[in-house]
């Protein structure tokens, strides 16, 4: 009896003990189901519960579960990259029904609903078959975007501020195929025009006529002239059929792009055969007489693909203007230079890109590369327009990669000549024809070294790129992305553009030495998912350059998702510049810029009875700063011409070598959906820039110092002295720079600037139209006041106000300028089947504040408008600011029918200046028709 009451008792307990059981087990639920798009599983979305950590990812079905939930109401949210997110309400409950002694009305309250909520909500304690089906943005929200992270991601998840422009856009850019001009409607990017297709880039300011601050690649390959590191973008870029889509970068990118980046960058996304297999053909033509022809073509197999796309373009460029009277050179007498500047230049293009690729299976793949490029155009630099009269470059390599490896190898052969065409213009109006005309473009351009007034520039190299990166998912919440690059540059320049060995064209010796360079960087980025809500993100790289040595770039962002229907990015980094091959090597000028006579005057020490005791010429020459330069003043006691112990030192100076600019950003940004037809960008930032590099600019004259120009630089010199300019930082050198010679050097200031600004956008969606706005705002009052107080200095030096020599340390301050407006925006709007089916008409508009341009010969300031150029030359004229006006394009793309489209378009509709580069030709209203067919 009493076993049989234990035994009964121990029942009772394992009933009360399972019922406990389950009633905690009760209290966790679970949801599962599927995401999909409208035709098939998505694989990699993420599921999550809003607000807190749970989530799941989806499977290769596009699968998810997500268990362990407490009873409680949620909002699960579905994401997945280049897709509008999906959520839905739902609670979690401690049984799949409810118990019949709980009210409806009481069990709602415990759940935290209204009555009116409970009616409508998903509820249940194992949700299942809880779908997903999302459709693709059209808002552009989760674009996909690579740059940022160098893996695929949502833009508004990237570690960087980005504009993008994708392929739609760019279709509906008629004729457009400048990569740079392609992105000059996108958010808080500035362009300027020069000629018929030409545009350089500039983001947040502080690019020049010649600067590389600014990165341009093609698929993560830099873009840039492989010697000057000048990007001619009317030559370099990739054929627009094989373009998918381009994306700007703001800020410093040195962290995964190495010490080059510091500004931003664009990179070109070119199209994969798998993911569009789009064969076509493309003709335009404008009334400027300017033909293209470009084409794609696409095959792919079970196993192997290929991938052809090129094309060929010819164009003569815009006319300057200065064959009017009022439009001379001085030089010594006023002569006419009676050919355009700019318009006899010829402009061409021939470009082939090959791509052949092999599945090995489905998750590894190899491709072999082969682009060639042949072409004429040419590049602003700080001295002037500079013309390639000929690039070829081949480029060859291959690639492997596959879900967590990708490796490249890359070679690029490169052959070309260049000169400056303010070199050429010189040549022109010297050298006249007997009927007293300047030299015709054509003779110039064959028989410019015969006429001793210059010389072509060789840009020949070799250059060498590896690559390689790793991408790994650690877990559910952890990112790894790691990779090392390595770069190997070979030119050849037979001493005609920098110091490498060969025959000097300026004194004809024998000198230089071989000169190559590598780098190498190592590099690192974590993405850790601290929740569904928050995302951080650091990177870091470690660099080491031949010269100079190692650094490191960081950058780190913390994403806030979910933020008042979009994301929040706080965004910090610092980036390196470091001088190119060319600004530390270069050897370059123009020979015979002034000579006198024996017995002849000094022009001005003439009136203290200074006469020429010789004949003299004086070159202008270009050099590198890889290691400074010594200025000497002596008195020449042993009558050798060169500073020795023997001599008296009258003075010396040493000019520091080029130093690696640095670059520090902090930016807060916000992307979000207002509603469902109504996108919002915008963001706030601040940097500051330090050891900023200067233009070409004259540091010394070499000679003696009965010859004014030699006074002039850069500080007076007794008339029975000499001025000596060594190489390095040495007293003694046994073979300095050539006496008579204007020697010119990129310097290195040491500026300490700060600036900020923000950006904004806003893009609205209707079935029959969308619009898009952008406006930006920098300032840069800092750079403005310390450049006054410099000037204020020069004052002090002119004895016009004594109390300014309290300015001193900003004197390097003057002729610095940020070249950008401090208000820029634009406006797009595009109607869909407007007047007919399938006509889409699109109106541009773009505008800018007026601001001060000088960079080099280029100077373009409200201050000196209407002055000579520094250089002499009347073409030179400073025109005053540039910007202040509105420039706006109409396109018209018809689609006739699947195969075949129709485009028209009416460039610069007002006749605006407002994106025009100073001291290039003005650009007119034309038009412009292309034909696509699709196949």
């Amino acid at each position: 009896m009493h076993y049989i009451k234990e035994r009964k008792m121990l029942r009772s307990l394992n009933i009360y003990i399972l019922l406990i059981t389950s009633i905690l087990i009760a209290d966790e639920g679970s949801i599962s189901g599927q995401v999909q798009d409208l035709s098939n599983p998505l694989y990699g979305a993420n599921v999550f519960l809003v607000g807190t950590s749970m989530g799941a990812t989806t499977d290769s079905s596009g699968k998810y579960l997500i268990d362990g939930i407490p009873v409680g109401k949620y909002i699960l949210q579905a994401d997945y990259i280049g897709y509008e997110s999906v959520s839905i309400d739902l609670y979690i409950s401690e049984s799949d029904e409810a118990s019949e002694e709980l009210s409806e009305s009481n069990f709602s309250a415990k759940l935290g609903l209204e009555d009116d909520e409970s009616s409508d909500i998903i509820k249940g304690n194992s949700l299942r078959n809880i779908d997903f089906t999302l459709e693709a943005s059209s808002l552009g929200l989760n674009e996909i975007v690579v740059s940022a992270s160098r893996k695929k991601e949502k833009i508004t998840d990237a570690p960087s501020v980005v504009s993008v422009v994708n392929q739609q856009t760019i279709r509906r850019r008629v004729g457009v195929t400048d990569f740079n001009r392609l992105a000059s409607f996108a958010k808080g990017v500035d362009v300027t025009y020069y000629g018929i297709q030409g545009a350089q880039i500039n983001a947040r300011g502080f690019d020049g006529a010649y600067s590389t601050r600014f990165r341009q690649f093609a698929d993560g390959v830099y873009l840039g002239e492989s010697v000057s590191g000048q990007v001619y973008s009317v030559i370099s870029g990739p054929p627009k059929e094989s373009i998918s889509r381009l994306e700007v970068l703001f800020g410093p990118q040195a962290a995964l792009y190495g010490p080059d980046a510091s500004q931003g960058l664009l990179n070109i996304i070119t199209k994969h055969p798998m993911e569009d297999e789009t064969n076509e053909i493309n003709f335009s033509i404008s009334n400027l007489n300017d033909p293209r022809l470009g084409a794609r073509f696409v095959k792919n197999f079970d196993k192997v693909s290929i991938d052809i796309s090129g094309e060929a373009k010819i164009a003569s460029e815009l006319p300057y203007g200065n064959k009017d009277d009022e439009i001379y050179w001085v030089v010594g007498d006023t002569l006419y230079l009676n050919d355009d500047l700019y318009d006899p230049l010829e402009m061409s293009k021939n470009q082939l890109r090959t791509n052949i690729y092999y599945r090995i299976n489905k998750l590894n793949e190899f491709s072999v590369f082969y682009n060639y490029v042949e072409g004429k155009g040419y590049a602003m630099g700080s001295l002037g327009p500079i013309y390639n009269r000929g690039l070829n470059r081949h480029q060859y390599g291959f690639r492997f990669n596959n879900n967590n490896h990708f490796f490249r190898f890359l070679r690029t052969n490169q052959i070309a000549d260049a000169a400056f065409m303010l070199s050429l213009g010189l040549t022109q109006v010297i050298n006249r024809n007997p009927d007293g005309t300047s030299l015709s473009w054509q003779e110039a351009l064959e028989k410019f070294e015969d006429y001793d007034q210059g010389w072509w520039l060789k840009y020949n190299s070799d250059d060498f790129l590896v690559d390689y990166q790793y991408n790994k998912k650690l877990t559910d919440r952890l990112n790894l992305v790691a990779g090392l690059d390595y770069e190997f540059k070979d030119p050849y320049t037979d001493r005609t553009t920098i110091n490498d060995h060969g025959v000097s064209p300026i004194t004809g010796a024998t000198g230089g030495k071989d000169i190559y360079e590598y780098r190498y960087g190592v590099y690192g980025q974590v993405d850790l998912l601290i929740n569904n809500e928050y995302t951080i993100n650091t990177s870091v790289r470690f660099d080491n350059h031949e010269y100079y040595g190692n650094s490191i770039s960081p950058r780190a962002s913390i994403v806030r998702k979910n933020f008042l229907n979009g994301n929040l990015k706080l965004i910090a980094g610092t980036g390196f510049k470091a001088p190119t091959l060319l600004e530390r090597n270069v050897y370059a000028g123009q020979r015979n810029i002034a000579n006198g006579k024996a017995g002849d005057p000094d022009p001005v020490l003439g009136e203290y009875g200074v006469i020429y005791p010789h004949d003299w010429v004086m070159d202008a020459v270009s050099m590198g700063s890889s290691d400074g330069f010594t200025i000497v003043d002596f008195q020449d006691m042993d009558g050798d011409g060169v500073y020795s112990d023997q001599d008296v030192l009258i003075n010396s100076k040493y000019v520091e070598p080029l130093q690696l600019e640095e670059h520090q950003s902090l930016e807060l940004a916000y992307t979000g959906l207002i509603n469902k037809k109504n996108l919002f960008e915008c963001n706030f930032y601040t940097g500051r820039y330090k050891n900023f590099k200067g233009p070409l600019t004259v540091f010394g004259v070499t000679g003696p110092g009965w010859v004014y120009v030699v006074q002039a630089f850069p500080n007076p010199l007794p008339i029975d002295g000499i001025r000596q300019i060594n190489y390095g930082n040495k007293l003694i050198d046994q073979d300095p720079v050539p006496q008579f010679t204007y020697a010119l050097a990129y310097p290195t200031l040491p500026l300490d600037v700060t600036f900020f600004g923000f950006e904004t956008g806003w893009r609205h969606l209707q079935d029959k139209y969308e619009l898009s706005m952008n406006f930006s705002y920098f300032n840069d009052d800092d750079l403005v006041n310390k450049r006054k107080k410099g000037e204020r200095y020069l004052n002090y030096l002119s004895a016009t106000d004594l109390s300014d020599s309290i300015y001193i340390d900003y004197h390097d301050y003057v002729n610095i300028y940020s070249n950008t407006p401090n208000l820029k925006g634009s406006l797009s709007l595009t109607y869909f089947d407007s007047f007919i089916k399938g006509l889409t008409t699109v109106f541009t508009v773009k505008g800018t504040s007026p601001y001060d341009f000088v960079s080099g010969y280029f100077e373009a300031t409200e201050e000196g408008k209407g002055e000579e150029s520094q250089v002499g030359q009347s073409w030179s004229v400073n025109p005053g600011q540039i910007g202040g006006e509105f420039y706006s394009d109409l396109d018209f793309v018809y689609e006739v029918n699947n195969n075949i489209n129709i485009g028209f378009s009416i460039k610069n509709l007002f006749e605006s200046q407002a994106p025009t580069y100073p001291l290039s030709p003005k650009i007119p209203r034309y038009f412009l028709i292309e034909t696509g067919y699709n196949f």
